[in-house]
């Protein structure tokens, strides 16, 4: 049996770290983007109350508050649409993120997986190659599998995407 010890592990925890640093790193900017664009939208949308507000209290007749509603109520129904739409792109890239770097694991796991495979099919006897090809073909599967879910996943975001935009 092989012997194992730290250092053949070493990589393997050394490429995992990298990686869940990299996905923080990632995190953290969608956060800060997200963050920005509701404490800009926030400010933005007081400011406009406050002046929708003063413009209200002025009104005098109907026909101002038609010139009212045209001036403050629709660009501000607008802004919101806009804003939201924004943050469900800001939401929409996280999630990428949060995807790429599940698929770039499971990649590495995957690796991992058939190396271990491998040596575990030259330290074998003879007479287990049967075994072990039954073992990488049901991996193959799984991964085939996991795949198709996977652009299955892309098309109903795509779709949910598709929708967004159009409301």
């Amino acid at each position: 049996m092989a012997e194992k010890n730290l250092f053949q592990w070493g990589p393997y925890q050394e490429a995992a770290l990298e990686s869940g640093l990299s996905l923080f790193g990632n995190l953290t900017t969608q956060v800060e983007k997200i963050t920005r664009l509701q404490l800009e939208a926030g400010a933005e949308a007081t400011r406009e109350a406050l002046t929708a507000a003063q413009a209200l209290i002025e009104i005098k007749d109907p026909a101002e508050l038609g010139n009212w509603q045209t001036t403050y109520w629709q660009p501000g129904l607008e802004r919101v649409a806009d804003t939201v739409r924004k943050q469900y792109d800001l939401l929409a890239e996280s999630r990428s993120v949060v995807l790429d770097a599940i698929k770039e694991a499971s990649a590495e796991a995957t690796q991992q997986v058939q190396a271990g495979i491998d040596r575990l099919a030259e330290q074998a006897p003879e007479g287990f190659g049967p075994v072990f090809e039954a073992i990488r073909n049901g991996l193959a599967a799984q991964i085939s599998a996991l795949e198709s879910v996977s652009l299955v996943s892309d098309q109903i975001n795509g779709i949910a995407e598709a929708n967004v935009v159009a409301l």
